[in-house]
């Protein structure tokens, strides 16, 4: 993301477990997943200016994760 000067990156078809965030590395990862085998999940990742600027976020499904900025 760095190289690239990418800020805010979507990800999708992640294996982790739950809802909810966690920083990994000075990026902010917001996640949403319920599938109890851990596939098909959603994430956003962006940089450490990007996650200040997060209002909230809401976790709707394994499939819809919304952010506000």
């Amino acid at each position: 993301m760095k190289q690239l000067q990418i800020k805010i990156m979507g990800l999708s078809e992640t294996r982790w477990k739950g809802q909810g965030h966690f920083n990994w590395y000075g990026y902010k990862i917001i996640m949403s997943g319920q599938a109890e085998k851990g596939r098909n999940l959603v994430a956003i990742m962006c940089d450490s200016t990007s996650a200040k600027a997060i209002m909230g976020y809401d976790t709707v499904s394994d499939r819809i994760l919304s952010v506000r900025f």
